[in-house]
């Protein structure tokens, strides 16, 4: 049991000030547990280089640069799993929830070439914050079966570490993310809007987030047609232009109460903006 050595960690993390004390334990830390390999990202966006997301990460040589190429994120059972997640949770056990998904052939083929550069298994620790889903830390590598108290020490560091690298690393997106959000929504139009002000298609959207199109085709409902002139998002192709407003476009949230009635897609889970704590992994 690793447990000493995770509350160790932890403890010794709030005294660490800098990068380059705090990636050394890190990495030791995790040799000690078995893990070969780790990434702390901001949350990746389909379309979108996720080793700009990086704030820390170890990887077999070559497997970012196919996991770009292929176009992973868009399919990654875990980053889709990540959407529902309120805690860890083990990388094989997310393919269980996509059995039915059009895409299962080519996450599996992506499990088989993960497990050909030496990613053999691991686990993922969301990190939610008053805007969704922040980021996430996953560690992997070689099989190692964590006991349910290592799981919820693991997501302990995972949030911490994450708001502690990233407010060394980038202190302005640091405090735009953590800024204060009046308007109550829930954590899935938080995020679908934050896609859309990035100008991903309500497809892409719906993969990512693991919900309709039409569920994603509702937050549009009551924006402008045209958008300098340029045809609605439905024969655009669903696209929102980049660099939106993301707080203009959550006003018009607010409306999407009394069109949601007739909506046949997925539930919504009621979560105020301020202080986001999942209710319940979907």
């Amino acid at each position: 049991m690793n447990i000493t050595l995770l509350v160790q960690f932890l403890a010794l993390l709030e005294e660490m000030k800098t990068r380059e004390e705090i990636l050394p334990e890190f990495e030791r830390l995790l040799d000690r547990c078995g893990f070969d390999f780790y990434g702390i990202v901001r949350q990746p966006k389909p379309h979108e280089n996720p080793l700009r997301l990086l704030l820390a990460g170890r990887w077999p040589e070559g497997w970012p640069q196919i996991y770009i190429r292929k176009k992973y994120v868009v399919i990654d059972p875990t980053i889709r799993f990540l959407g529902h997640a309120q805690r860890g949770f083990r990388w094989r056990d997310t393919l269980v929830a996509f059995r039915s998904d059009p895409h299962r052939k080519r996450m599996e083929s992506m499990m088989v070439e993960a497990r050909n550069h030496g990613l053999f298994d691991g686990y993922i620790f969301p990190v939610h914050g008053r805007r969704g889903l922040m980021g996430n830390l996953t560690v992997g590598g070689r099989v190692v079966d964590l006991s349910p108290v290592e799981l919820s020490l693991f997501d302990a560091i995972a949030k911490r570490l994450f708001w502690k690298l990233l407010e060394l690393t980038d202190p302005e997106i640091m405090a735009e993310l953590v800024s204060r959000v009046e308007v109550q929504m829930t954590r899935r139009e938080m995020e679908a809007l934050h896609y859309l002000a990035d100008g991903m298609t309500s497809n892409d959207i719906g993969k990512v987030l693991d919900i309709s199109s039409h569920t994603v085709e509702l937050v549009h409902e009551r924006h402008p047609g045209k958008v300098e002139g340029e045809e609605p998002p439905s024969r655009r192709g669903d696209r929102l232009p980049p660099g939106t407003d993301l707080l203009t476009a959550q006003a018009e949230v607010q409306r999407l109460d009394r069109i949601r009635k007739g909506s046949r897609s997925l539930p919504f889970i009621p979560v105020p903006v301020t202080g986001i704590r999942p209710a319940q992994v979907l």
